[in-house]
């Protein structure tokens, strides 16, 4: 609900890179709470949930499709299952996933900051 709500607001076109990088930067952060001690509780669970939402949102906003909603609405779906998992002591999986995640989240959101094109923006080739 956050990322449909999100995609509708008029975020101005200047944010993009901003949105990208909350974006990935928000799910970086929600895959380490998994690492928590006890896993992160429910309410902390959904509201972790709904800022990548937030910030999903605003990048469908900007840069994708009404389309591009369906797919995007299963990251705030992803942390019940987890923290469940975890509170029976079978987050091991959820643990090695959840670092596979915040490496290649950590990696997308770095790039921006480098002097090259981001893939998601044309450059001087096309």
């Amino acid at each position: 609900m956050a990322a449909i709500f999100s995609a509708t607001l008029p975020w101005p076109g200047s944010w993009i890179d901003a949105a990208f990088f909350g974006c990935w930067i928000s799910l970086a952060v929600t895959a380490a709470a998994v690492h928590l001690p006890g896993g992160p509780g429910e309410r902390a669970a959904i509201g972790l949930s709904l800022n990548v939402g937030i910030w999903s949102g605003a990048v469908i906003a900007l840069a994708g499709t009404a389309v591009d909603l369906a797919p995007a609405l299963t990251a705030m779906f992803v942390m019940l299952p987890a923290t469940r998992f975890i509170a029976r002591g079978m987050g091991i999986a959820v643990k090695i996933a959840s670092s596979w995640l915040i490496a290649i989240a950590l990696l997308a959101a770095t790039l921006q900051m480098l002097p090259v094109t981001p893939g998601y923006l044309p450059d001087h080739l096309e």
